[in-house]
């Protein structure tokens, strides 16, 4: 494991939540498309964490080239400006990439959290070219 908590899995990799109620996140390969699971609260302790599996996420990606990324949001509690800006760094990043080279990122999220639902309005009005969003009742 590393320094950010970054457990390495066969198909993916995982990061252990520092303490009750902190940032958890588990990323891999399933079912032929790519998935990222984020729970807990993502604080600033939580960034580099977060920063890490989004890299894997993106190295997967390159690995495989699937065409999606699915990120299941339903069980954030909360998530700062600074992890937030992370998933803005990974979209730009997306984005920035030659558009045979792109793939979409689809956030799923429950539209009855308030602070989220206005979250992804902004990461879908920046990520247009390669942002979906798919509001669902979260497992909340």
């Amino acid at each position: 494991m590393s320094e950010t908590g970054l457990l390495k899995l066969p198909n993916g990799v995982e990061l252990k939540a520092a303490g009750p109620g902190r940032l958890g996140a588990v990323a891999g390969v399933t079912a032929g498309r790519l998935e990222l699971s984020l729970a807990g609260a993502a604080e600033t302790p939580d960034k580099d964490g977060l920063a890490a599996v989004l890299t894997q996420v993106h190295a997967l990606w390159a690995q495989h080239h699937y065409t999606r990324a699915v990120v299941d949001l339903t069980r954030l509690t909360f998530m700062n400006s600074s992890c937030f800006k992370e998933l803005v760094t990974w979209i730009s990043k997306v984005q920035d990439a030659p558009a045979a080279d792109r793939y979409r990122i689809q956030f799923r999220y429950s539209p009855d959290v308030r602070w989220l639902k206005g979250s992804m309005h902004a990461l879908s009005t920046f990520g247009v070219d390669v942002v979906d969003l798919e509001a669902t009742q979260g497992a909340r």
